[in-house]
């Protein structure tokens, strides 16, 4: 089943139509990528290279550069600022993120109060 894109005229080329759906696509896998590098950034997480097959990305301490995990781009919009912001817990105790304590710092400096919380708690 083919579905027409609202705005496509069914008199256009289904070379024009792929062409479209490749730009649409495209437009939409940089969103979720420049999303993705947006959600870490605060954190001193850098989103950089292909992992494997262009859907894994490299996840790497923004200071000292040590390989963190990675994280795939096929996720809904808005979806991973919630998951970053879900994990401040364990970046604030030094669960997770590089051993170097960039993570920690940065989520102490993002919300200090919260990191104080979690810190009691976990610690």
């Amino acid at each position: 089943m083919i579905i027409i894109p609202f705005g496509f005229r069914q008199d256009e080329s289904l070379t024009t139509l792929v062409a479209y759906a490749a730009r649409n696509e495209l437009s939409t896998m940089s969103q979720i990528l420049d999303e993705i590098r947006n959600a870490y950034r605060p954190f001193g997480i850098e989103v950089e290279g292909v992992a494997t097959y262009g859907t894994y990305y490299r996840l790497r301490c923004g200071r000292c550069g040590a390989q963190l995990g990675s994280v795939g781009d096929k996720l809904m919009p808005g979806m991973a600022a919630q998951i970053v912001d879900e994990q401040f817990e364990l970046y604030a105790c030094g669960l997770s993120g590089c051993k170097c304590g960039y993570q920690m710092e940065r989520a102490r400096s993002i919300d200090p109060q919260r990191a104080e919380a979690t810190s009691r708690r976990f610690v």
